[in-house]
C-alpha cells in the first residue's frame, strides 16, 4: 500500500507545460507534493499493523514518478502493485478510514478537527525532506518518517534520476526542490519552511555522490546522510 509524489524528474526538462511524457505529466517537471504525505504514511502504517493486510501488503513510499501535470499540491495513494490488488475492498476500507481521519471528513471528526487535521498551517517551523537515491521503493525514507515525527515529506528522487547528463539531474534536483517549496510555502512565511535533502549514501558511488554534494553546497541547500543530520 503506497503513497507517492507526482512528476517526471528523471527526464529531460520541458519548458512548455503542454508537452507530455510517456506516462503523463510534463517531462522533467514535478507537481507540488501534498503536505499530507508524511502524516498519511504514518497513519496508514499504524492502521495496517496487526491486521491481516500486514501479511499481504507492505506500507511504503514510492519515488516520484508519472503524471498527470497538476498545479496544486497532490499525491497518489494506491492499493498494491498488481491489477488484482486494485479492487480489494479490505485495502480500500483501510485507506478510506485513514483519509477520513486525516482530512476530518466525518461528522464525528469535525468537532475535533483542530487536533485531527494534519495540515501544516499554523506551525512555527517545518523541516521538509527531499529524498535522493535508492530504488523505486524507498525503505530509507520509510524509516525516516517512522523515526522522525517532526519531518515532513517532499519529492523523492530514485537513483535512476541521476543516470543521465549532469545538466539533466541538476535540473531534476532543482525542480524537485522548487515544487516542494511551492507546496509548503503556500500561506506560510518562507523563512518558516526549511527544505533539506536526505541522501542515501550507499545508493551512489563516490564520484557521483561527491558531484551531488558539490552541487547542493553551491546552491546553499542543506543535506544529510543520517537522520540525525537533518536539522
Amino acid at each position: 500500500m503506497t503513497i507517492h509524489p507526482i512528476g517526471n524528474p528523471g527526464q529531460p526538462f520541458a519548458v512548455d507545460e503542454q508537452d507530455r511524457a510517456a506516462h503523463g505529466g510534463v517531462p522533467g517537471r514535478c507537481v507540488p507534493p501534498s503536505p499530507r504525505m508524511a502524516s498519511l504514511f504514518r497513519q496508514l502504517y499504524k492502521a495496517v499493523q496487526g491486521t491481516a493486510l500486514a501479511d499481504v501488503f507492505e506500507v511504503t513510499l514510492e519515488a516520484t514518478h508519472h503524471g498527470p501535470w497538476l498545479a496544486h499540491p497532490s499525491m497518489f495513494v494506491e492499493i498494491g502493485s498488481k491489477e488484482e490488488d486494485w479492487g480489494r475492498e479490505d485495502g480500500a476500507c483501510v485507506w478510506a478510514e485513514v483519509l477520513d481521519q486525516n482530512l476530518g471528513l466525518s461528522a464525528a471528526e469535525e468537532s475535533n478537527s483542530s487536533s485531527t487535521n494534519t495540515s501544516t498551517s499554523g506551525t512555527s517551523s517545518k523541516l521538509v525532506v527531499v529524498g535522493v537515491g535508492g530504488g523505486h521503493y524507498t525503505p530509507k525514507m520509510n524509516d525516516l518518517l517512522r523515526h522522525r515525527p517532526d519531518v515532513l515529506l517532499g519529492h523523492v528522487l530514485a537513483s535512476y534520476c541521476f543516470n543521465g547528463p549532469a545538466e539533466d539531474w541538476q535540473r531534476g534536483m532543482d525542480e524537485a526542490i522548487r515544487a516542494t517549496h511551492a507546496a509548503y510555502e503556500e500561506g506560510e512565511k518562507k523563512e518558516d519552511v526549511k527544505v533539506c535533502v536526505y541522501i542515501d549514501k550507499k545508493a551512489f558511488k563516490s564520484a557521483p555522490r561527491q558531484a551531488l554534494v558539490k552541487y547542493l553546497e553551491a546552491q546553499s541547500i542543506s543535506y544529510g546522510f543520517k537522520e540525525s543530520e537533518l536539522v
